[in-house]
């Protein structure tokens, strides 16, 4: 037979059990839920700068969350990525609606989602310079607010859906790497392959039609260029000299 004391002890155990086990029990349901940025720069790999809706749970982004990597003040923050993922994201949003900058930086690794935000209420900046990024549905870039980047200068994107634009400006600049865009389209503000000089980059896009402005050099880009719409399986290359295709793809 248990004392008072006896009994208080067993109580305050049980209560602290059940509390684990909710803990537990929430964590494991949030892990296909919101996971947010809350530290300046820094790595992708570190538990702490991260959080979940709701929770005081730190941990790394898993499979099927949808991530955002968001700011609304005035530090510019670049995130580097040094992760791997075996299944995608559910989603993937760099958005800065302050006055500071949000940039995610690859160097390596493989990046995977399902659908991937550049500038969703405001501006995003994604660059990448090694690694692979795997979109399964579409990057969409500048959709509501100022611009939306992607700057790739190395590695390989391949984007399985539409890379599209919104209502602000949305780029892709391919000075490196390649670019795979299979069975969709590329709508956005300016795409520009080749475009610094001495650069290049290779795009290629399968069983689809191109409607471009064809500039060889950037000094022509506003000059009479030549317009095609036909089903292509088509890479570009540029070196001395830049090679830029602008206007509305689709």
């Amino acid at each position: 037979m248990q004392t008072g004391r006896g009994k208080t002890l067993t109580t305050a155990i049980k209560g602290f059990v059940s509390i684990v086990l909710v803990l537990m029990i929430a964590a494991g349901q949030a892990s296909a839920n919101d996971r947010y940025w809350t530290g300046g720069s820094g790595n992708w790999s570190d538990q702490f700068d991260w959080n979940m809706t709701g929770l005081f749970v730190f941990s790394v982004p898993q499979a099927g969350d949808d991530v955002s990597l968001t700011s609304s003040d005035s530090t510019s923050r670049t995130i580097t990525y040094d992760y791997n993922y075996s299944a995608p994201l559910g989603s993937l949003t760099i958005d800065a609606t302050g006055t500071g900058t949000m940039t995610l930086s690859q160097d390596g690794n493989a990046l995977w989602a399902v659908n991937e935000y550049v500038g969703f209420n405001g501006t995003g900046n994604f660059t990448q310079s090694g690694g692979t990024n795997t979109v399964t549905g579409s990057l969409s870039l500048g959709i509501g607010g100022t611009n939306g980047t992607y700057n790739l200068t190395g590695g390989t994107l391949d984007v399985k859906g539409s890379v599209t634009g919104g209502t602000g400006t949305s780029t892709v600049t391919i000075d490196g790497g390649s670019l795979t865009n299979n069975w969709s389209s590329i709508n956005v503000t300016n795409f520009n392959v080749g475009y610094s000089n001495g650069s290049n980059g290779t795009f290629t896009m399968d069983y689809k039609n191109l409607t471009a402005c064809l500039a060889p050099s950037e000094r022509q880009r506003n000059q009479s260029c030549e317009k095609s719409n036909r089903p292509i399986f088509q890479r570009f290359h540029s070196s001395s000299s830049c090679f830029h295709l602008s206007s509305k793809l689709f």
